[in-house]
């Protein structure tokens, strides 16, 4: 008999309004959907498995008697919010959102450690951008705390290449300096994304080589853009290239038989399934 697996969300954990966490919207939500005998937890429901996204909470893990499973996606041991060789403890198995997330994770603990990506629901992108001409705009998507440090720099390469700013985070963004670039803020919604992120012609994904967090970070800001036709920059080289449409084209055209291939969430319930399976087999020994 299959088990049943509940799904708790940090979203579901601490109260948070639903869609305003993305990695409970991309590891919670959207597995449940392809994953029959998932659910999102809700207080009482019996299950065989849970899956604690994000949510670090021992006295739940202490009298839970089925298999459990930590699913991470930051790096929290750095502030200490995740106790993490005590927590490993706690449960069967740890997942992990990035490889460097789980890179540094298999060093530490002493109990199995699988990186699944942060896959798509590839249902929800039914939106494809066109590139059609000379691109105009630039668009950059998250939490506006991650962006500050990053626009002083990319704003004076936007003013030299003539391109607009489209800000879409859970705050606007003003810049402490007028760098003669257009800015347009967009509050973030999972209902509007797919249509405000191609609103650009480009994403920009700028990763600072000085910010050492980065390196833990998942690829579903670049995944969700290539799912919806949209070229993502790292730099300044590859925001002139996609400058032409034809560039665009090609690019959109190869990123969407990538994501295809390799970012369907269904991928991962098999891979969350052949997690569970090895932990039933480890209880047993």
């Amino acid at each position: 008999m299959d088990k049943k697996i509940a799904i708790l969300t940090m979203e579901r954990k601490h109260g948070r309004k639903e869609g305003s966490i993305g990695s409970s919207m991309i590891r919670g939500r959207w597995l449940v959907k392809h994953w029959p005998g998932a659910e999102l937890w809700t207080e009482g429901m019996p299950s065989d498995v849970m899956i604690f996204q994000k949510v670090y909470w021992p006295e739940m893990m202490e009298i839970y008697p089925g298999i459990k499973i930590l699913d991470l996606c930051d790096p929290d041991w750095i502030t200490g919010e995740l106790e993490l060789v005590k927590l490993s403890k706690m449960v069967d198995a740890i997942t992990c959102s990035s490889k460097g997330i789980s890179d540094f994770i298999s060093k530490v603990v002493d109990i199995p450690v699988k990186h699944i990506p942060d896959r798509l629901d590839l249902d929800f992108f039914d939106v494809k951008k066109e590139h059609k001409s000379k691109a105009k705009s630039v668009v950059w998507f998250g939490y506006i705390h991650n962006a500050k440090n990053i626009f002083q720099f990319v704003l004076p390469s936007l003013a030299k290449l003539g391109l607009d700013l489209i800000v879409i985070s859970n705050e606007p963004y003003q810049p402490g300096i007028d760098y003669g670039v257009k800015i347009t803020n967009i509050k973030f919604s999972w209902e509007t994304i797919k249509y405000d992120l191609t609103r650009g012609d480009i994403v920009i994904n700028p990763q600072p080589a000085d910010n050492k967090r980065f390196i833990y970070k998942s690829e579903n800001k670049t995944w969700i853009s290539w799912a919806l036709g949209m070229p993502v920059a790292n730099d300044i080289d590859e925001m002139k290239k996609f400058l032409d449409p034809d560039e665009r084209k090609t690019e959109a055209t190869e990123k969407l038989k990538f994501v295809k291939e390799n970012c369907d969430i269904k991928q991962s319930v098999i891979e969350f399934k052949e997690l569970i399976e090895l932990c039933r087999k480890r209880k047993e020994i």
